[in-house]
């Protein structure tokens, strides 16, 4: 077998080509985790409003303070 032997062009190819994967899973990632984080937050506005509505329901002196 013949042992071939890499250009320094080629491993240098190589990694760039690795930097740009890395960088467009970072990419993928934080777009999945700013995509999390809206949904937790609706989640959070829609239980505040839940709670609130209910709020208003049991408590006479609350309601008039609420618009």
């Amino acid at each position: 077998m013949t042992d071939v032997r890499k250009t320094t062009e080629e491993p240098l190819a190589e990694e760039e080509r690795k930097g740009e994967q890395v960088k467009t899973r970072m990419a993928e990632l934080k777009a999945r985790q700013k995509i999390e984080e809206r949904k937790r937050d609706t989640h959070r506005n829609i239980i505040a409003g839940a709670s609130l509505i209910v709020h208003v329901k049991l408590d006479p002196r609350f309601r008039r303070s609420v618009p």
